[in-house]
């Protein structure tokens, strides 16, 4: 029992990150963006570099937030970037956003004390390490995102397939997946 006590938020957390980012995968590979969890994830990791700089903990509200807005942030240049397709390579864009971004986390974390290490924990995560607090707010964050995603199935998967056009569900896709991401 003391086993699942201390594996159990990892292994639940491990269920519930399978389970969601599955769904995306679907999405993503139809999209033909391979890699815009990558470059979502590290303009998450910008927005931790940035609340760290500033002097907020990492885990807090504040540091979330941060990460979230940043994540979203790379959301409307993907959306803004959908919608001229046919002009400018989605996944070259993509790339570059992702470097970036690296680089900035890179030279914001170079000015910090023990950037190094802050480097390290922005690039392994820490899932073995999950606490029951942390998994029942990862739970609940993606309860709402996935019911988003249920109810709203069909206009996700048009978009996703490109016979809709309409930037709304663009937007709402890259933000859902920034808000999994961030999380």
């Amino acid at each position: 029992m003391d086993i699942f006590l201390f594996f159990g938020p990892a292994l639940l957390m491990c269920f519930m990150l399978t389970g969601i980012h599955c769904y995306l995968g679907f999405h993503v590979l139809a999209r033909k963006i391979v890699f815009v969890d990558l470059a979502l994830a590290q303009s998450a990791a910008l927005g931790l570099a940035v609340a760290f700089l500033l002097g907020w903990e990492p885990g807090t509200l504040k540091s979330y937030l941060m990460a979230l807005s940043s994540a979203l942030t790379a959301s409307v240049l993907f959306t803004l970037i959908s919608s001229y397709k046919k002009q400018i390579y989605q996944e070259a864009f993509i790339g570059i956003v992702y470097a970036l971004f690296s680089v900035l986390v890179i030279l914001l974390f170079d000015r910090a004390v023990h950037g190094a290490e802050h480097i390290k924990q922005t690039l392994t995560g820490h899932l073995i390490w999950a606490g029951w607090g942390e998994t029942l707010k990862v739970f609940l964050i993606y309860a709402v995102v996935s019911i988003i995603y249920v109810v709203f199935h069909k206009q996700f998967w048009k978009s996703s397939l490109g016979q809709s056009d309409d930037w709304r569900w663009n937007f709402l896709f890259y933000a859902l997946f920034s808000v999994v991401i961030a999380s």
